[in-house]
């Protein structure tokens, strides 16, 4: 157990309730929300009536903290939007499908400018403006994964972890080309 930091003190807990109702009760979760964590307490809450648990909820919380051990768990400097696009991309067979949704948003104008999406209380939000923010957050970091790498992904993470603004540290790991959070919103767009 010393080794090996999973099957000690690190470990992961899974608490899962016998239904939506029974889950939404003891947590008081948004009406949308299928699971979430506790980063600090590496504790993840669902329900069993939740569709693809291992496939997608399951993966997505558990990135949630593996992302926040490399970055911090009280790191303030992360965006939301980060934190949920990187558990948005663990949910692999997702990925695809939200890049289609977010096209035809974008299409009909409907997307979350940047500068609002960093300061969103996503717990508070509609079902419809949470299922926005999670798919543009997705496509947020799939698109700079693309188009950058995941060397400079991890720079950019690192960046973060080690005190650096979020517009420094995408500037940094981007070398420049994206040198603020409007530039990244305009490549990403386009």
């Amino acid at each position: 157990r010393d080794q090996i930091p999973w099957l000690g003190h690190k470990r992961c807990q899974i608490f899962l309730y016998p239904n939506r109702q029974a889950y939404h009760q003891a947590t008081g979760a948004p009406a949308w929300s299928g699971g979430f964590v506790n980063y600090p307490r590496r504790m993840v809450y669902s329900h069993l009536e939740v569709p693809d648990f291992l496939e997608q909820t399951l993966p997505h919380e558990l990135a949630h903290i593996m992302f926040r051990e490399f970055v911090g768990f009280e790191n303030q400097r992360i965006p939301r939007w980060l934190d949920e696009g990187v558990a948005q991309y663990a949910e692999s067979n997702r990925r695809e499908g939200a890049w289609d949704i977010m096209r035809q948003g974008l299409a009909r104008g409907i997307y979350i400018p940047l500068e609002q999406l960093n300061s969103m209380r996503i717990g508070h939000a509609s079902g419809g403006t949470a299922h926005v923010f999670y798919t543009q957050a997705a496509t947020l970091v799939h698109f700079f994964l693309a188009a950058y790498g995941p060397g400079r992904f991890i720079d950019f993470c690192s960046n973060l972890r080690d005190g650096y603004s979020v517009e420094l540290a995408l500037s940094f790991a981007t070398r420049g080309s994206l040198a603020s959070l409007v530039a990244l919103e305009d490549a990403w767009r386009a």
